[in-house]
């Protein structure tokens, strides 16, 4: 009965040592493309496009213009102007100061999709 246990808890041992081996390595992943991420902004500084100037929605599909129904809405990542429709993603992205679920366009989101998680969608 003790050689059982202890088989048992020497396999649990290993399966632990093995899930861990597993995180630490998924966390050196995030940590270089989080190191990426923040270099290639902090190489290239994105503003916000002013209101002023957007007149039409940034999706080259889309391009409505904006009026007091259809509001301007910036992506955080980036800072282009877009309707509401086309920035239909919402993630975290903390190398920007943005801890919780902010609203990204669809450009931004294939870029940060491999190094956030996803949070959902803005329906």
């Amino acid at each position: 009965m003790e050689a059982l246990h202890t088989n048992k808890l020497t396999k649990m041992k290993r399966e632990h040592e093995e899930l861990l081996g597993e995180a630490q390595s998924r966390a050196r992943e995030a940590e270089y493309s989080y190191r990426d991420l923040s270099s290639l902004q902090q190489t290239f500084k994105l503003t916000w496009v002013p209101d002023e100037v957007s007149a039409r929605c940034f999706n080259i599909t889309c391009r409505n213009q904006f009026n007091q129904l259809l509001r301007r809405h910036h992506c955080r990542c980036c800072g282009r102007v877009f309707c509401r429709t086309c920035l239909p993603h919402c993630v975290p992205i903390p190398s920007l100061g943005y801890e919780d679920a902010v609203k990204i366009c669809g450009d931004c989101f294939t870029i940060v999709d491999d190094t956030f998680k996803v949070v959902g969608s803005i329906a």
